[in-house]
């Protein structure tokens, strides 16, 4: 292309066209704000070790088993997502998600008790 810029129905999206769509805009915020939770999260699961323990040696066991849940369902979850359609593999991840705030150790942070 000699200086030529397409325009139209030819032209490439761009990531600032997309910016354009707001419910590309909300789940980008979403994913950024899910993103730190889970990053303070790691964090604040860290700290509680080294403040319970005061080894460094079980914040990084505590900080790795973190990771574990991926490590094993990635692999299984990629070959579900190859044999089923996407809307299948939504609705049966979807019933889990609610109970995670309901576990002990969110429950404890939010009442601000420092031990549960």
């Amino acid at each position: 292309m000699s200086g030529h810029r397409r325009t139209g129905a030819d032209a490439a999206p761009t990531f600032r066209s997309a910016l354009h769509h707001r419910d590309f805009r909300l789940l980008l915020l979403g994913h950024g704000a899910g993103t730190v939770a889970q990053l303070m999260m790691t964090l604040a699961v860290g700290i509680e070790a080294l403040d319970r323990t005061s080894s460094s040696v079980w914040v990084s066991v505590t900080v790795a088993l973190g990771f574990v849940p991926y490590v094993i369902s990635s692999g299984y979850a990629g070959v579900l997502a190859d044999r089923w359609s996407r809307s299948v593999c939504w609705s049966s991840r979807s019933p889990a998600e609610p109970s995670v705030p309901w576990s002990p150790a969110p429950d404890c942070c939010w009442a601000g008790r420092s031990r549960c």
